[in-house]
C-alpha cells in the first residue's frame, strides 16, 4: 500500500504517532501497527487480530490517508 506509513496525532495526546501497514507472516493477513509517539505502545489492528467490522484481515483496504479533525480541512472550494 502506498504510502506504507502515515503520521498524525492518532490518540490526541499532542505527540506524533506513526501508523504502518503490516502483514502477519504466518497467515499473510494485512493490518496496521500504530506506534504511539510518547509511550511507544504498539497496538495492532488486523493482521490476524480482529477489530470490529474491520475483521482480522485488512486485505479489503487498498488506500489510506490522514484527515484533519477541523471542518475547514474537508471543505470543497
Amino acid at each position: 500500500m502506498n504510502p506504507s506509513y502515515l503520521e498524525g496525532d492518532f490518540n490526541g495526546d499532542g505527540n506524533t504517532d506513526v501508523a504502518v501497514s503490516i502483514k502477519e507472516r504466518a497467515s499473510g493477513k494485512l493490518g496496521i501497527a500504530i506506534v504511539h509517539g510518547a509511550t511507544r505502545k504498539l497496538p495492532i489492528l488486523g493482521a490476524g487480530i480482529g477489530i470490529g467490522n474491520g475483521g482480522d484481515d485488512f486485505e479489503w483496504m487498498d488506500s489510506w490517508q490522514v484527515y484533519s479533525k477541523t471542518p475547514a480541512a474537508h471543505a470543497v472550494i
